[in-house]
């Protein structure tokens, strides 16, 4: 893999007014980022998010924007509030070399799990040798 994964700083693709997270307005969800030669593999920090109020999209510039949402109601005032609850956004400007139509997804215990796979012409092949 030739080209670096980066975060994108300070942008946000185009949405509507009402689905428009930025940074000032969203948290920004812990992430770790996986490397090696099958791809890419994030695993995202969401708790108390389920798989419907998360949106994962890629836009033509390669950059791939994960938008959520989490509330939580108790019937009484909290004395202490430390669970973050509103919206979250992040993105990540991915390599040219990625195979955007093969993405797979998983959420599990608050872990979503993003695997964005190296384009199937790109990854290492082992030659055989004739003897």
């Amino acid at each position: 893999m030739s080209q670096e994964l980066t975060t994108v700083e300070n942008k946000t693709p185009a949405v509507s007014a009402t689905e428009q997270l930025t940074q000032e307005n969203a948290f920004s969800p812990e992430v770790d980022v996986f490397r090696n030669e099958e791809g890419y593999t994030f695993l995202v920090d969401l708790p108390g998010v389920s798989a419907g109020q998360v949106n994962i999209e890629i836009d033509e510039k390669d950059v791939l924007s994960l938008r959520a949402k989490t509330s939580f109601e108790e019937k009484t005032e909290p004395q202490l509030r430390q669970f973050r609850v509103g919206n979250y956004f992040r993105s990540f400007q991915l390599p040219k070399e990625m195979d955007k139509d093969n993405i797979h997804t998983e959420l599990n215990h608050g872990v979503l799990r993003i695997f964005v796979p190296v384009r199937e012409a790109l990854k290492p092949r082992r030659i055989t040798i004739n003897a």
